[in-house]
């Protein structure tokens, strides 16, 4: 009985920690220039993926307030917030000589994007 109830708690926490998460979805549309570029995707400073062309990739992050940043040299980090159980959307453009920056974007055009782009698994 123990074991049962132990298993029970350890569940609710688990469903519990799930529903505080928000999911940003970070995209790269197919394009020739710069395409061989893979430019870093940074959340609150720490490097969570190198998207590749033509490739998303959805981040499950806790509800609140996030620093989007890329490997781009003086680019401000975009500041996104995340709610509990909602997405978000942002491109990742390729600014030649500069590398990646990472901009906001409305959900059906990204939605629409995505729709033509294969997934990236996070590093």
């Amino acid at each position: 009985m123990k074991n049962v109830l132990a298993i029970l708690i350890f569940i609710v926490g688990a469903i519990s920690a799930v529903a505080q998460d928000g999911t940003i979805v970070v995209f790269r549309r197919s394009a020739f220039t710069g395409g061989a570029l893979k430019p870093s995707i940074y959340v609150d400073g720490s490097q969570e993926t190198r998207l590749k062309n033509g490739r998303y990739i959805s981040l499950q992050l806790p509800a609140g307030k996030h620093n989007l940043s890329s490997s781009m040299e003086k680019a401000i980090p975009l500041q996104v917030e995340v709610k509990a159980n909602e997405t978000v959307y942002v491109e990742m453009i390729i600014v030649i000589r500069q590398g990646g920056q990472i901009i906001p974007v409305g959900v059906d055009d990204a939605k629409n994007a995505i729709a033509r782009l294969k997934t990236q698994e996070s590093n």
